[in-house]
């Protein structure tokens, strides 16, 4: 934090958590619906 000249260490942080705790990365990958993948031209075969 002091390196980079941030004020903030969730600047600095690799996985920083959110003010109640939670991690926004976990239970990831999550299910996709249809409409998504349609959405973005991704199929899957």
């Amino acid at each position: 934090m002091i390196l980079c000249g941030t004020e903030n260490i969730r600047d600095v942080m690799a996985f920083p958590k959110t003010a109640s705790a939670q991690d926004l990365m976990m239970d990831s990958p999550g299910e996709v619906d249809g409409s998504q993948l349609k959405e973005l031209g991704i199929g899957i075969t």
